[in-house]
C-alpha cells in the first residue's frame, strides 16, 4: 500500500481515539503474512498490524477484531502485551488491522 494513503487512513483511525496524525511511518521487516508499520503519534510510538488484503483475511480462522480482543483481554489481565488503542474500520480505507502501542 502507498505510504501516503496508509498515513491518511491511520490519521482517521487515530483521530477517532483523540490522537494526533501519524509521523515517521516505516515498514517493519518480518512477519510471514501480516504487515507491521512503526510510527509515532505525538510523543508516543505505535505499531499498525494489518493484512495486505481482505482476501487474505477470508482464509483466516479469525479476524483482526478477535485478535485485538484477545490481546486487550491479556493486557487487562496484567500480561505484558501491547495495549490496543484502535481497530481499523472500513471507512479508514486501509484494510483490516489494529493499532497498538510499541513495546
Amino acid at each position: 500500500m502507498d505510504p501516503t494513503a496508509l498515513a491518511r487512513g491511520l490519521e482517521r483511525a487515530l483521530a477517532r481515539e483523540g490522537w494526533p496524525p501519524p509521523h515517521g511511518l516505516s515498514r517493519l521487516t518480518g512477519g510471514a503474512m501480516m504487515e507491521s508499520w512503526l510510527f509515532a503519534s505525538g510523543d508516543e510510538k505505535f505499531v499498525l498490524r494489518r493484512a495486505p488484503s481482505q482476501k487474505m483475511m477470508e482464509r483466516s480462522a479469525y479476524g483482526h477484531d478477535v485478535e485485538a480482543q484477545i490481546i486487550s483481554l491479556a493486557h487487562a489481565g496484567g500480561v505484558t502485551v501491547p495495549e490496543i488503542i484502535a481497530q481499523l474500520v472500513p471507512e479508514d480505507g486501509i484494510g483490516t488491522g489494529f493499532i497498538m502501542r510499541a513495546l
